[in-house]
Protein backbone atom coordinates (compact mmCIF):
# COMPACT_ATOMS: atom_id res chain seq x y z
CA UNK A 1 0.00 0.00 0.00
CA UNK A 2 2.59 2.05 0.88
CA UNK A 3 4.59 1.72 -2.17
CA UNK A 4 2.00 2.02 -4.17
CA UNK A 5 1.35 5.22 -2.70
CA UNK A 6 5.32 6.15 -3.60
CA UNK A 7 4.75 5.36 -6.84
CA UNK A 8 1.84 7.44 -7.53
CA UNK A 9 3.19 10.32 -6.46
CA UNK A 10 6.20 12.32 -6.06
CA UNK A 11 8.21 11.75 -2.93
CA UNK A 12 10.06 15.33 -1.37
CA UNK A 13 13.26 13.54 -2.67
CA UNK A 14 12.61 13.34 -6.06
CA UNK A 15 11.17 16.76 -6.25
CA UNK A 16 13.95 18.53 -4.84
CA UNK A 17 16.20 15.90 -6.87
CA UNK A 18 14.56 17.35 -10.06
CA UNK A 19 14.83 21.06 -8.48
CA UNK A 20 18.49 20.41 -7.97
CA UNK A 21 19.50 19.24 -10.97
CA UNK A 22 17.60 22.24 -12.68
CA UNK A 23 19.27 24.34 -10.97
CA UNK A 24 22.60 22.64 -11.62
CA UNK A 25 21.81 22.74 -15.24
CA UNK A 26 21.48 26.63 -14.99
CA UNK A 27 24.81 26.66 -12.58
CA UNK A 28 26.80 24.78 -15.28
CA UNK A 29 25.93 27.00 -17.94
CA UNK A 30 26.40 30.53 -16.04
CA UNK A 31 29.42 29.56 -15.21
CA UNK A 32 30.90 28.30 -18.32
CA UNK A 33 29.57 31.22 -20.39
CA UNK A 34 31.77 33.34 -17.49
CA UNK A 35 34.61 31.22 -18.13
CA UNK A 36 34.79 31.56 -21.63
CA UNK A 37 33.36 35.40 -21.60
CA UNK A 38 36.45 36.19 -18.88
CA UNK A 39 38.46 34.38 -21.38
CA UNK A 40 38.13 36.49 -24.37
CA UNK A 41 37.74 39.49 -22.39
CA UNK A 42 41.28 39.63 -21.09
CA UNK A 43 42.78 38.61 -24.79
CA UNK A 44 40.35 41.22 -26.11
CA UNK A 45 41.88 44.06 -23.67
CA UNK A 46 45.46 43.01 -24.23
CA UNK A 47 45.33 42.91 -27.75
CA UNK A 48 41.98 45.49 -28.66
CA UNK A 49 44.28 47.14 -31.86
CA UNK A 50 45.14 43.77 -32.59
CA UNK A 51 42.98 41.09 -35.25
CA UNK A 52 43.22 37.85 -33.47
CA UNK A 53 43.30 34.79 -35.53
CA UNK A 54 39.96 33.56 -35.17
CA UNK A 55 38.68 37.27 -36.34
CA UNK A 56 40.81 36.85 -39.59
CA UNK A 57 39.40 33.60 -40.18
CA UNK A 58 35.89 34.63 -39.80
CA UNK A 59 36.26 37.18 -42.71
CA UNK A 60 38.06 34.98 -44.63
CA UNK A 61 35.35 32.26 -44.51
CA UNK A 62 32.29 34.26 -45.32
CA UNK A 63 34.52 36.43 -47.96
CA UNK A 64 33.81 33.44 -49.92
CA UNK A 65 30.19 34.40 -49.75
CA UNK A 66 29.86 37.80 -50.38
CA UNK A 67 26.97 38.81 -53.06
CA UNK A 68 24.47 41.18 -53.69
CA UNK A 69 21.67 39.04 -53.20
CA UNK A 70 23.79 37.95 -49.71
CA UNK A 71 23.99 41.55 -48.59
CA UNK A 72 20.23 42.27 -48.71
CA UNK A 73 19.63 39.11 -46.79
CA UNK A 74 22.04 39.94 -44.14
CA UNK A 75 20.96 43.49 -43.66
CA UNK A 76 17.32 42.08 -43.25
CA UNK A 77 18.33 39.51 -40.52
CA UNK A 78 20.83 42.42 -38.98
CA UNK A 79 17.81 44.73 -38.67
CA UNK A 80 16.07 41.91 -36.50
CA UNK A 81 18.70 42.83 -34.02
CA UNK A 82 19.28 46.11 -34.23
CA UNK A 83 18.28 48.71 -31.38
CA UNK A 84 15.17 50.26 -33.51
CA UNK A 85 13.52 47.34 -33.80
CA UNK A 86 14.11 45.77 -30.64
CA UNK A 87 13.18 48.73 -28.65
CA UNK A 88 9.34 48.16 -30.38
CA UNK A 89 9.19 44.41 -29.92
CA UNK A 90 10.25 45.18 -26.03
CA UNK A 91 7.44 47.72 -25.82
CA UNK A 92 5.12 45.55 -27.59
CA UNK A 93 5.84 42.51 -24.71
CA UNK A 94 5.65 45.09 -22.18
CA UNK A 95 2.08 46.32 -23.02
CA UNK A 96 0.98 43.03 -24.38
CA UNK A 97 1.97 41.71 -20.76
CA UNK A 98 0.59 44.08 -19.23
CA UNK A 99 -3.12 44.91 -20.15
CA UNK A 100 -3.75 41.52 -22.33
CA UNK A 101 -2.88 38.74 -20.35
CA UNK A 102 -2.99 37.67 -16.26
CA UNK A 103 1.05 37.01 -16.47
CA UNK A 104 2.09 40.44 -14.99
CA UNK A 105 4.97 39.10 -14.05
CA UNK A 106 5.93 39.10 -17.72
CA UNK A 107 5.93 42.79 -17.92
CA UNK A 108 7.88 43.01 -15.43
CA UNK A 109 10.64 40.68 -16.56
CA UNK A 110 11.05 42.21 -20.27
CA UNK A 111 11.82 45.71 -19.24
CA UNK A 112 14.21 44.40 -16.68
CA UNK A 113 16.02 42.46 -18.94
CA UNK A 114 16.35 45.18 -22.12
CA UNK A 115 17.14 47.50 -19.60
CA UNK A 116 20.23 46.02 -17.80
CA UNK A 117 21.47 44.40 -20.99
CA UNK A 118 21.90 47.60 -22.80
CA UNK A 119 23.61 48.86 -19.31
CA UNK A 120 25.65 46.27 -19.31
CA UNK A 121 26.56 46.33 -23.32
CA UNK A 122 27.37 50.20 -22.76
CA UNK A 123 29.44 49.84 -20.01
CA UNK A 124 31.52 46.67 -21.47
CA UNK A 125 32.56 48.83 -24.72
CA UNK A 126 33.34 52.16 -22.86
CA UNK A 127 35.90 49.61 -20.83
CA UNK A 128 37.61 47.67 -23.78
CA UNK A 129 36.97 50.41 -26.23
CA UNK A 130 37.78 47.92 -28.93
CA UNK A 131 37.68 49.34 -32.47
CA UNK A 132 35.46 48.13 -35.41
CA UNK A 133 36.70 46.40 -38.32
CA UNK A 134 38.21 48.81 -40.97
CA UNK A 135 36.09 48.99 -44.31
CA UNK A 136 32.83 47.97 -43.52
CA UNK A 137 30.24 47.12 -45.63
CA UNK A 138 27.59 49.26 -43.72
CA UNK A 139 28.51 52.47 -43.37
CA UNK A 140 26.62 53.83 -40.44
CA UNK A 141 27.73 51.22 -38.04
CA UNK A 142 29.44 53.62 -34.98
CA UNK A 143 31.02 52.85 -31.29
CA UNK A 144 32.95 50.69 -30.20
CA UNK A 145 33.57 46.95 -31.28
CA UNK A 146 33.30 44.77 -28.13
CA UNK A 147 31.36 42.86 -27.19
CA UNK A 148 28.80 43.01 -30.24
CA UNK A 149 25.58 45.15 -29.12
CA UNK A 150 23.25 42.72 -31.64
CA UNK A 151 24.74 39.73 -30.75
CA UNK A 152 23.82 40.37 -27.19
CA UNK A 153 20.86 41.77 -27.80
CA UNK A 154 19.33 39.13 -29.93
CA UNK A 155 20.27 36.67 -27.03
CA UNK A 156 18.82 38.45 -24.25
CA UNK A 157 15.12 39.47 -26.41
CA UNK A 158 15.21 36.18 -28.42
CA UNK A 159 16.60 34.11 -25.61
CA UNK A 160 13.55 35.73 -23.49
CA UNK A 161 10.92 34.58 -25.73
CA UNK A 162 12.77 30.83 -25.17
CA UNK A 163 12.04 31.00 -21.84
CA UNK A 164 8.17 32.47 -22.09
CA UNK A 165 7.88 29.45 -24.61
CA UNK A 166 8.85 26.78 -21.86
CA UNK A 167 6.81 28.47 -19.68
CA UNK A 168 4.00 28.78 -20.97
CA UNK A 169 1.51 25.67 -21.66
CA UNK A 170 1.48 24.58 -25.37
CA UNK A 171 2.69 20.91 -26.36
CA UNK A 172 6.44 20.28 -26.16
CA UNK A 173 6.90 19.22 -30.10
CA UNK A 174 5.52 22.76 -30.71
CA UNK A 175 7.62 24.29 -28.23
CA UNK A 176 11.03 22.36 -29.66
CA UNK A 177 10.28 23.90 -33.02
CA UNK A 178 9.58 27.10 -32.03
CA UNK A 179 13.25 27.25 -29.90
CA UNK A 180 14.78 26.00 -32.91
CA UNK A 181 13.70 28.66 -34.97
CA UNK A 182 14.73 31.56 -32.54
CA UNK A 183 18.11 30.04 -31.79
CA UNK A 184 19.19 29.73 -35.58
CA UNK A 185 18.17 33.68 -35.88
CA UNK A 186 20.27 33.85 -32.95
CA UNK A 187 23.03 32.62 -34.43
CA UNK A 188 22.40 33.63 -38.16
CA UNK A 189 21.99 37.59 -36.24
CA UNK A 190 26.10 37.14 -35.39
CA UNK A 191 26.55 35.71 -38.15
CA UNK A 192 25.48 38.80 -40.11
CA UNK A 193 27.34 41.29 -38.36
CA UNK A 194 30.92 39.19 -39.45
CA UNK A 195 29.14 38.67 -43.08
CA UNK A 196 29.31 42.83 -43.03
CA UNK A 197 32.03 43.64 -41.44
CA UNK A 198 31.19 45.23 -38.37
CA UNK A 199 32.53 43.30 -36.09
CA UNK A 200 34.38 40.58 -35.28
CA UNK A 201 34.18 36.88 -34.38
CA UNK A 202 35.15 37.39 -31.59
CA UNK A 203 33.16 40.42 -30.72
CA UNK A 204 29.75 38.19 -31.58
CA UNK A 205 31.13 34.95 -29.42
CA UNK A 206 31.84 38.01 -26.70
CA UNK A 207 28.23 39.50 -27.09
CA UNK A 208 26.43 35.88 -26.86
CA UNK A 209 28.22 34.97 -24.08
CA UNK A 210 27.83 37.85 -22.07
CA UNK A 211 23.92 37.73 -23.17
CA UNK A 212 23.62 34.36 -21.48
CA UNK A 213 24.95 35.41 -18.58
CA UNK A 214 22.53 38.82 -18.12
CA UNK A 215 19.90 36.18 -19.33
CA UNK A 216 20.39 33.54 -16.79
CA UNK A 217 21.29 36.16 -14.12
CA UNK A 218 18.06 38.51 -14.32
CA UNK A 219 16.04 35.47 -14.84
CA UNK A 220 17.16 33.45 -12.05
CA UNK A 221 16.76 36.20 -9.65
CA UNK A 222 13.08 37.76 -11.05
CA UNK A 223 12.17 34.45 -10.62
CA UNK A 224 13.00 34.08 -7.10
CA UNK A 225 11.44 37.98 -6.42
CA UNK A 226 8.46 36.62 -7.77
CA UNK A 227 7.82 33.48 -5.96
CA UNK A 228 8.54 35.17 -2.45
CA UNK A 229 5.70 37.55 -3.43
CA UNK A 230 3.28 34.57 -4.96
CA UNK A 231 3.84 33.04 -1.45
CA UNK A 232 3.45 36.20 0.38
CA UNK A 233 0.12 36.72 -1.17
CA UNK A 234 -1.24 33.27 -0.77
CA UNK A 235 -0.17 33.07 2.67
CA UNK A 236 -2.92 33.22 5.48
CA UNK A 237 -1.86 36.46 7.09
CA UNK A 238 -1.72 37.96 3.98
Amino acid sequence: MSENKHNGMPSHARVFGLFSSELLIILAIFIISLVAFLGIANFIYDNKLVQLDIDRQGFEFFSQEISDTGMKVMKIITFLGSTGFLIMANLFLFVYYLYFTKHRWYSIKVPVVASGSVIILVLLKLFFERPRPVSPFMIDASGFSFPSGHSMSAMTFYGLLIYIIWKGRSKKPGKFVLTALLAILIMLIGVSRIYLRVHYLSDVVGGFLMGVLWLVFSLTVLSYVENYFERKRKSPAA
